[in-house]
């Protein structure tokens, strides 16, 4: 919305620095409850401290607002498979409907372009960029429960977290996650070696303890 009015305000002209300009001013005119300003203020406005960042979020023009169906009729003409956002937490259904049961079970029943869209719909301020990951068929996807396969596998420190090397980090989403001291002793020793059978012996992880680590992305598992 706020990209369509200095659009207009500009005549149709592409020009950053003007843009840039009537931008911040509009944010700062604007009544203190306006939803734009609102979302500009608690969302964005420390990201857009730059002008570069402000320019390519309000005054790009070649953006194209996209939505999970028009997403997804990309993927299609690609001939590849989706494999799921970056930010999965903002697509988990029960995030918003795990007070309900009823409802969640209708939900989780949904396709999973249905299932997305609808999150998408039902919270649309949580959805407001997409980054996500294509394959190319066939893919093996393991999942880890079988602790046998698990000590076979190698593992290693995700390099999207911060805070590392410490008990207490920040995921890929920015969530803290404080590990157990077993948790840490694993991936202090993961670094070192990367066998993760060798690394629970010694540190007396569980199945358990590295498959939170992996579903949290604090560690990255492989075969």
């Amino acid at each position: 919305l706020m990209q369509k009015a200095l659009r207009l305000l500009q005549r149709g002209k592409v020009d950053y620095k003007r843009g840039v300009e009537l931008g911040r001013k509009l944010f700062k005119t604007l009544p203190p409850n306006n939803r734009l300003r609102v979302r500009e203020e608690t969302r964005w406005s420390q990201e857009n401290q730059r002008d570069s960042t402000f320019a390519d979020m309000y005054c790009h023009p070649q953006e194209i607002d996209y939505t999970v169906p028009s997403v997804f009729e990309l993927v299609q003409k690609s001939g590849l498979e989706f494999a799921g956002f970056s930010n999965p937490r903002n697509f988990d259904m029960s995030r918003l409907l795990g007070d309900d049961p009823e409802l969640l079970q209708l939900a989780e029943s949904l396709p999973l372009k249905d299932r997305l869209e609808l999150i998408e719909l039902l919270d649309p301020e949580s959805v407001t960029h997409f980054e996500f990951f294509l394959y190319k068929p066939p893919l093996k996807i393991a999942d880890w429960q079988d602790d046998a396969a698990l000590k076979n596998a190698k593992a290693s420190i995700s390099p999207c977290i911060l805070g590392w090397p410490s008990d207490l980090v920040f995921d890929r989403d920015y969530v803290p996650f404080r590990m157990t001291e077993t948790q840490f002793k694993f991936a202090e020793l993961i670094e070192k070696n990367p066998n993760v059978g060798e690394a629970m012996k010694e540190s007396g992880a569980t199945g358990d303890d590295v498959r939170a680590l992996a579903k949290a992305s604090i560690v990255f598992l492989q075969e």
